[in-house]
């Protein structure tokens, strides 16, 4: 194989791999909008809210993979928390 060749064979799955998570976050934006609710991100990780607004609070349940991005997601924090569209998305796509 012709290393031009397997350069361009990376090259192509880098940017099929990136069009696909800007689809999944063009989904999400088209779906939610810019920034998003406690209730919705609860819906799309599976989680309760009461679960979602005790762990992202404490200190304790940092360990978990979910609770860091999601923390850093927040644009918003206090009683009417907002979490960043686009970190939400890339945190459910798998880009952690």
């Amino acid at each position: 194989m012709h290393l031009s060749y397997a350069g361009n064979l990376a090259r192509d799955a880098v940017r099929l791999v990136s069009d696909a998570k800007s689809d999944f976050e063009q989904d999400y934006k088209h779906k939610y909008g810019s920034k998003m609710t406690l209730a919705q991100v609860a819906s799309e990780l599976g989680l309760s809210e009461i679960t979602m607004k005790k762990k992202l609070g404490s200190l304790r349940f940092e360990h978990l993979p979910w609770v860091l991005p999601i923390r850093n997601a927040r644009v918003r924090p206090g009683r009417n928390d907002a979490f960043s569209t686009i970190k939400v998305a890339a945190f459910a796509a798998g880009d952690r």
